[in-house]
């Protein structure tokens, strides 16, 4: 590890001796009460994921989800996510977002972290505790980071209650931080941007390995993915607030799904089954491409080989008010990973155009935004997506480092402040050990204080342990869940 210490600490001092000392010092109480609130909330997120990921691989592993992969497919649908009731979501360049955001992530983790040791570094100030150096780290291989080191023996010497501000004004700052972006965000969305989420996604980028590169463009905006609206909710399929996200990574079952294509069901009975063979499910979507019958349909699961760009040009119908005595309902099988991509024309009219790719590689190549650039030639639609991934990055880092800094966990804050509150009170948590010896006063009683304190730590290093096991079990869960998710 590289480290980069700044020594002077003037302005920070200045800062301190400023009028509004006594205004700031009780905003840092709040924090504290913030700080503790949302240590609490936290361990209560950490329990019920942990309970989750516990029910869910209970029931993976007993045999209730089996059959998952042969369900999902047969029936030409999403299956129910694993990891769909978790709390706790994995942010990983590279998985759960692009490896091109990687950049975008460690500037925000940069931020985040200064931030955090500002709140530290300034409530110390506020305190009279000295800092003895501030500065940023690069850790092996390339995480950044930043660091405070204050005066330990002014620390011990001061009370708890600034101390508690001391300890607290870290996650109180990255708090702070996550509520003035989001506000920031919010005023100069209108300002800056055009919310087009009403409609669907506006294109930010598009990659030449991505097959719709010059069908769609920069500025373009994608109103639907297959049957999914990505636009205000409509008479077509719904998804949450993700939905691109969501439906592109799978990370969520088709919602209620009854909408699919509609196929005369002469023209399905007559199709040959050939494609449908797992060596020939990839076929190019300019010949015939594996479709299956929907799930509401009699024909529920049969399989036939059609033209693509016949089908799913068509809009999609509500199978359940379709005559099956004459057509029948269908879907492109999951495995030919055939997409059907609505977009809005130059004049503004509903286009679409049949892609052959996988999910996973048009979210990768093709990146959107709800909001489009008021004045394109000042700020081109790139740039939205650089500015928005990374207030978004901040505010989720922002908002998580805090509450995981607030636990009890080695290292962190609220280790500090379990240790705080201990040695203030005094707390033995069990009687003094006994001695035979016949001991001075004043020998009796730093052995008591040697015996506390051995205590102390041993409570702190069980706490850690039960904590750092929790967490550990719940984030661990949450990862391997989305990868059964992700594969299956």
């Amino acid at each position: 590890m590289r480290r980069f210490e700044f020594m002077s600490t003037r302005r920070l001092e200045v800062l301190a001796g400023s009028k509004y000392k006594g205004f700031i010092r009780q905003s840092y109480d709040l924090g504290v009460l913030i700080s503790i609130s949302s240590a609490f909330f936290t361990a209560a997120v950490v329990l019920k994921d942990s309970s989750s990921v516990i029910k869910a691989l209970y029931n993976l592993f007993r045999g209730a989800s089996a059959h998952l992969h042969a369900r999902r497919y047969a029936e030409g649908r999403e299956s129910e996510s694993l990891a769909e009731n978790l709390i706790i979501k994995p942010v990983l360049p590279g998985w759960t977002n692009p490896l091109s955001d990687l950049p975008i992530f460690l500037l925000a983790f940069v931020v985040v972290q200064v931030f955090h040791e500002a709140g530290h570094a300034l409530a110390a100030l506020y305190e009279s505790v000295d800092i003895v150096s501030a500065g940023v780290a690069v850790a092996f291989p390339f995480i950044p980071g930043a660091f405070v080191a204050l005066s330990q023996s002014q620390l011990a010497n001061i009370s708890l209650r600034p101390r508690a501000r001391i300890i607290c004004a870290g996650a109180y700052h990255n708090f702070i931080l996550a509520l003035l972006l989001s506000v920031a965000a919010y005023i100069c969305s209108d300002q800056l941007f055009i919310y087009v989420g009403d409609y669907g996604r506006s294109v930010t980028e598009i990659s030449e390995k991505n097959k719709l590169y010059g069908y769609i463009h920069p500025a373009a905006i994608i109103t639907s993915i297959d049957t999914v609206n990505l636009g205000r909710p409509s008479d077509v399929d719904e998804m949450d607030v993700d939905i691109w996200d969501d439906y592109l990574l799978s990370r969520t079952k088709e919602p209620k799904s009854h909408y699919a294509w509609l196929v005369d069901l002469a023209v399905f009975n007559s199709s040959e089954t050939s494609c449908c063979r797992s060596a020939s499910l990839e076929e190019a979507v300019s010949g015939a491409g594996c479709f299956v019958a929907h799930q509401a349909t009699l024909l529920a699961n049969r399989e036939a080989c059609l033209d693509p760009s016949e089908v799913m040009l068509g809009e999609p119908v509500n199978c359940l008010e379709t005559d099956e005595e004459k057509s029948v309902c269908v879907r492109p099988h999951p495995l030919s990973h055939m997409l059907r991509i609505g977009y809005l024309g130059k004049e503004n009219e509903r286009e679409s155009v049949v892609v052959q790719s996988s999910k996973r590689f048009l979210w990768e190549t093709l990146k959107v935004s709800d909001y489009a650039s008021r004045y394109p030639a000042l700020m081109p639609e790139y740039l939205i997506y650089l500015l928005s991934t990374l207030a978004n990055y901040i505010i989720t880092l922002s908002v998580t480092f805090g509450m995981v800094n607030m636990l009890p966990l080695p290292f962190l804050d609220g280790s500090e402040l379990v240790n705080a509150v201990l040695h203030s009170f005094n707390l033995p948590f069990s009687r003094p050990w006994r001695s035979d010896a016949i001991e001075l006063e004043v020998g009796r009683s730093a052995l008591r204080t040697h015996q506390r304190a051995s205590q102390r730590r041993h409570y702190m290093w069980l706490l850690n342990a039960v904590t750092l096991s929790l967490v550990g079990f719940a984030l661990g869960g949450s990862l391997l869940l989305n990868l059964i998710d992700s594969t299956v």
